[in-house]
């Protein structure tokens, strides 16, 4: 099964989603950090996150590209945050795939989900600003979007979390969470 959670910056779409898993219950809980610390500030909030994510028993994978590849001792959940770090690793880093990402980065996913009971994917909604932006960005909103379209096609659920209440888009009917 896959869940993906979308939401603005400051939405609570991680939270929702941490949250989310946790209330599954005893299984194992796999967490794939994707953001690459570049700086001590980087590297600071990288370990007070995964500090905060052990209290609620996540085993942190710190994991930038190639996705599909890792393996787990177990079969639980796994949650992965977040998509935009994902695509930009795999877009500009040398060891990423910059040529056909959206489409790989799906496939990626799709495999990570047959090795867990669930896959839980926190993404950025970033479409909702309506600046215009130079070339460079422009073809990693491209491709975030064509990301987004075809997760959202093989997804299970669709979750947006606005204000943090989650909106269920596709699926999860009756299955709503309250807010804390």
């Amino acid at each position: 099964m896959i869940t993906l959670v979308l939401g603005g910056s400051g939405s609570g779409k991680s939270e929702f989603a941490e949250d989310y898993v946790v209330g599954k219950g005893s299984l194992p809980r796999y967490y794939i950090a994707t953001m690459v610390p570049m700086d001590e500030e980087c590297e600071k909030k990288v370990l007070r996150h995964r500090d905060m994510r052990k209290e609620k028993q996540f085993q942190t994978v710190e994991r930038y590209t190639h996705v599909g590849d890792l393996s787990f001792e177990e079969e639980g959940i796994i949650l992965l945050d977040c998509m935009s770090n994902l695509l930009a690793n795999e877009l500009y880093r040398k060891e990423g795939r910059n040529k056909n990402t959206a489409h790989i980065i799906v496939s990626d996913l799709v495999t990570l989900a047959s090795k867990a009971k669930e896959l839980v994917i926190v993404s950025n909604d970033v479409f909702c600003e309506g600046k215009e932006y130079d070339a460079f960005t422009m073809q990693y909103l491209d491709c975030f979007a064509s990301v987004h379209r075809e997760l959202a096609k093989v997804a299970d659920q669709v979750v947006e979390v606005v204000y943090g209440i989650p909106i269920y888009e596709k699926g999860g009917i009756g299955h709503e969470t309250t807010c804390k």
